[in-house]
């Protein structure tokens, strides 16, 4: 694991003061990122905050690597591009993987930003009602996701996330008072 971010619902009070109005979206408020990892550069807006919005599908494709389908029902996305689905091979747990768009170019005829890190490989955790989501990044570790996957399911990284979580720190300054 290389990257933590921390994804949270924001209070109404807070949402109000920052003119935030989708009930779907869901904010940065914490990160930890020694390696300085890059992949979520374009989806920090000109304000410097880095958000998704959380989404049902249901979405049933073929995994051409594991020869098996899955179906996604959540995935996260800007107003502009899909980050990533997340997936489940649990029963009714709130532990799930996904990884980027492995395409060059976007449907809108784009070339995607996330090209240079397909490869990589994303964790998450979030609690029942969506509003909390815990995204962990592990670059170039898509090949290996399965076992990445297990570890965070069998709490093979419960201590290291206990050490990680004494070094987050904001991502933005949701204060009510700050300056804008």
């Amino acid at each position: 694991m290389v990257a933590y971010f921390k994804f949270e619902k924001l209070p109404d009070e807070v949402k109000k003061y920052h003119k935030i109005r989708s009930k779907f979206r869901l904010d940065c408020t914490q990160y930890y990122n020694p390696s300085h990892y890059k992949g979520l550069t374009d989806f920090v807006n000109k304000k410097g905050q880095l958000f998704f919005y959380c989404t049902t599908n249901s979405v049933a494709y073929k995994d051409k690597t594991h020869n098996a389908f899955y179906k996604s029902d959540i995935s996260l996305s800007n107003s502009s591009m899909n980050f990533s689905s997340i997936f489940y091979d649990c029963d009714n747990c709130n532990i799930g993987y996904g990884y980027p768009n492995p395409r060059y170019w976007l449907k809108a005829g784009k070339i995607n930003p996330m090209y240079n890190f397909r490869f990589d490989a994303y964790l998450f955790r979030h609690n029942d009602d969506f509003t909390l989501i815990e995204l962990i990044i592990v670059p170039n570790g898509k090949n290996h996701i399965d076992r990445h996957y297990n570890n965070l399911l069998n709490n093979v990284w419960n201590d290291e996330l206990s050490n990680l979580y004494k070094k987050l720190t904001p991502f933005y300054n949701y204060s009510l008072h700050n300056n804008k």
